[in-house]
């Protein structure tokens, strides 16, 4: 008590206004705003539900790099700066006809129909002076590798199909080397890859609109109930892949070939179905004799059915 009565003394004299706590109730009586803080603390904890995830801390990465180093331009957009690309429409037949005989070929419609094809898709110029001497192709020979230069000149009695002889025929490129000379012939001149290749894998489909298209393979058929194209074999003697059309239904002229399968099957199978003075007397040559190809192995005039 002697030291709080000292204490009192010394703050009257010196005129302290604020009230004097004991040293004891300093240590024993703690702050009324602490207790009102984690009692609210504790409150909200209750009512909101939210988990106590004070100990896990998640560490924000250290930036070692100068801010300068960020991009922060904005993004332009540069489609728009650009040149819109230039749609090409393909000429008709009467005009590469045109261009055809403005360069000196007395008749177009012979020329070769990849490359008319060609020209009216654009892939080849013949509104240039002297179309015929330009250089649509430098390859090698598929033999001896010797280079062979393809002209247009070379190419304008080439045939929409190579058929199925290694070497082509005799109006295909001719390789240099006198010890080789074997025989190309240019696919893909309607594309904007023309390729020297073997006449076997080389038809352009002349039933397809305009000139028509490479197809690849001599065996591919073009359909002409459903247009598209598939595998009818060497003979065609296949169905179609797509609608199951025979090649030899009527009006398919695509495929014409097929009907001549069953009738060659038989009789080799069967060689003394020959020996019959009247054909008709063996019943399978009889009702094989409905196909359109009968008459012209035959040569039966009496047949129903015609090829035109």
């Amino acid at each position: 008590m002697a030291e709080y009565a000292k204490r009192l003394r010394t703050r009257i004299n010196t005129g302290a206004k604020k009230p004097l706590v004991s040293l004891a109730s300093r240590r024993l009586i703690p702050k009324v705003s602490k207790i009102n803080k984690k009692k609210q603390v504790r409150k909200g904890a209750t009512q909101t539900n939210i988990p106590n995830t004070m100990n896990e801390i998640e560490i924000a990465p250290i930036i070692t790099e100068p801010i300068a180093a960020f991009d922060v331009s904005i993004p332009v957009d540069k489609s728009a700066d650009k040149p819109k690309k230039k749609i090409t429409r393909k000429k008709s037949k009467s005009v590469v006809h045109k261009l055809l005989k403005e360069a000196g070929i007395e008749d177009p419609e012979a020329v070769c129909v990849c490359l008319k094809a060609g020209i009216s898709a654009g892939c080849i110029n013949f509104e240039i002076p002297n179309p015929l001497d330009q250089i649509i192709l430098q390859s090698q020979c598929l033999v001896c590798n010797t280079e062979i230069i393809v002209k247009v000149r070379d190419i304008l009695n080439q045939g929409a199909t190579g058929g199925s002889y290694w070497g082509g025929y005799d109006d295909d490129v001719i390789c240099p080397n006198k010890e080789c000379l074997y025989r190309h012939v240019v696919s893909q001149m309607c594309t904007f890859q023309p390729e020297l290749c073997d006449g076997k894998f080389y038809n352009h489909c002349e039933f397809c609109p305009g000139f028509g298209k490479c197809i690849g393979d001599f065996r591919e058929n073009h359909c002409l109930d459903c247009g598209g194209h598939y595998f009818a074999g060497s003979m065609d003697q296949f169905n179609c892949s797509n609608c199951f059309s025979a090649p030899e239904d009527e009006g398919n002229e695509a495929g014409m070939y097929g009907a001549y399968m069953p009738i060659f099957s038989y009789i080799y199978r069967q060689p003394e179905a020959l020996k019959f003075d009247a054909l008709r007397d063996d019943p399978v040559l009889s009702e094989l004799s409905r196909s359109p190809a009968y008459k012209y192995i035959f040569n039966d005039e009496s047949s129903s059915s015609e090829i035109d």
